[in-house]
């Protein structure tokens, strides 16, 4: 019972993250030299560099990946435009069957065909399709 109520205290868990962290601070942290800083220590700062002030392996491995991530994203995203473009149409079909209308009703007007007079407002669907089978 004693062990378990020191392992849920706030020492227990710091102790715990601070031993996990010991080899993730000195990973993560790049030396900057005393010529660098003008101080006489050496001081850390977050990054990942070597001692001579080059990146190191890693960075380029985790620059690699970030990079890829990006590139692996936005080909999602043009994924998905393109599956609502192909998905929704860019004219309603309400809107087609009018412009099938009108084109029909101009080919009848420049065709000078006087013996077939249609009358606008009575061109429905199956009208436009019989006149451009009949064609």
């Amino acid at each position: 019972m004693m062990l378990y109520a020191y392992e849920n205290t706030d020492e227990f868990k710091s102790r715990g993250l601070q031993e996990r962290l010991t080899g993730y601070v000195n990973f993560s942290l790049a030396y900057a030299s005393p010529q660098m800083t003008g101080l006489n220590i050496t001081c850390r700062y977050w990054a990942y560099r070597d001692e001579n002030g080059k990146h190191n392996f890693f960075f380029w491995k985790l620059f690699a990946v970030q990079l890829l991530f990006v590139i692996f994203f936005e080909h999602v995203v043009f994924g998905i435009v393109k599956l609502i473009d192909v998905v929704i149409p860019d004219i309603p079909g309400s809107v087609q069957l009018k412009i099938d209308i009108d084109a029909t009703i101009a080919k009848l007007v420049l065709d000078d065909d006087n013996t077939v007079m249609v009358d606008c407002s009575t061109m429905t669907e199956n009208n436009v399709a019989m006149h451009d089978r009949s064609r």
